[in-house]
């Protein structure tokens, strides 16, 4: 019983994602939709809706049941198949002795006269999608019932209606008499008692403005532009004290394909010393300091400001 149990939840499972299952030996649950339709009878509106029949002569394993036995029970597929005919076999058994058998939520199997018949629950939801609509009530309203109280609202905003237009007409006409009384009425004017103001401008003259040169002292770098390509050749630069020649290890900004490239990475550079180093590959380095071990030279780069300009530079051997 407790295997008949397990068949039967899955059974109702999938009904409510599936338009047919079919129990092997048994017989196809099949889902039927209902439109949302309208009754005359009773006046009313039904929402759709979805039910499940019974069809006998689908009999055959499309192994849709089987699987889902398979995967939620953890178990093989011809485990899931002894089982569904464990099942049946219990479900034939029990129909030919008591002639009915429950199968859940879903509804009641008959056996009469050697047919099997389906009763459909109606507490079961095949459709979660419409769960909750009901049927509504709609009384149907007459045509000519409508027109006569169409003309009994009429009529009273009609006379509303023409009463405000003369009230707005009156309000109009007492307005215009009484801008004709104040234009056409003569006021006194006293001309000896009138004082006109006068307006005297301020007498505006021109100052002389001595230019005086001013001289400024100092000298101002700026890259000339290279006549051939056009980009800006940073004037060259004496290496400061971080940088020698002679050291074997360098600071590593930068490294480029070009030497124009490097040249204008040097040139927009702002904060320290940079120098320009041709590898043998043909590429070319922008450092910032050069040391004799990389102990020196890392020491050199937290020593300056490099550290805070270019935190990524590397040690790299000449």
């Amino acid at each position: 019983m407790q295997k008949m149990n397990r068949v039967i939840t899955h059974i109702e499972h999938l009904v409510r994602c599936r338009d047919c299952v079919i129990v092997p030996r048994l017989g196809g649950f099949v889902v039927q939709q209902i439109p949302a339709y309208y009754d005359e009878s009773t006046s009313r509106y039904y929402p759709p809706r979805k039910y499940v029949v019974f069809n006998p002569e689908l009999s055959h394993n499309d192994g849709l049941l089987a699987t889902s036995i398979s995967r939620r029970e953890n178990v093989s597929y011809e485990c899931a198949l002894r089982m569904i005919e464990e099942e049946v076999d219990a479900m034939m058994a029990q129909l030919k002795v008591e002639g009915s058998i429950a199968l859940g939520h879903l509804g009641r199997l008959d056996y009469e006269e050697g047919k099997m018949l389906f009763a459909y629950s109606e507490a079961f939801v095949s459709s979660p999608e419409y769960f909750g609509l009901k049927p509504l009530d709609v009384r149907r309203i007459d045509i000519e019932e409508t027109h006569t109280e169409t003309e009994s609202v009429k009529k009273p905003f009609l006379l509303r209606r023409k009463l405000m237009y003369v009230a707005r007409a009156a309000v109009s006409i007492v307005v215009l008499i009484l801008c004709g009384l104040l234009f056409t009425t003569p006021i006194p004017v006293d001309n000896d008692v009138v004082q006109r103001a006068s307006l005297s401008l301020p007498e505006v003259k021109a100052r002389e403005v001595e230019n005086k040169a001013t001289e400024v002292s100092g000298e101002l770098y700026i890259a000339c532009p290279n006549p051939e390509d056009g980009y800006a050749i940073a004037q060259e630069r004496h290496h400061s004290a971080m940088i020698d020649d002679s050291d074997p290890y360098y600071l590593v900004v930068s490294a480029l394909a070009t030497r124009q490239q490097a040249e204008e990475f040097v040139a927009y550079s702002r904060g320290c010393e940079l120098a320009i180093v041709e590898t043998a590959n043909g590429k070319y380095r922008v450092i910032a300091a050069t040391g004799e071990s990389v102990a020196d030279v890392m020491q050199k780069k937290h020593d300056s400001n490099v550290n805070s300009l270019y935190p990524d530079a590397w040690p790299c051997k000449r």
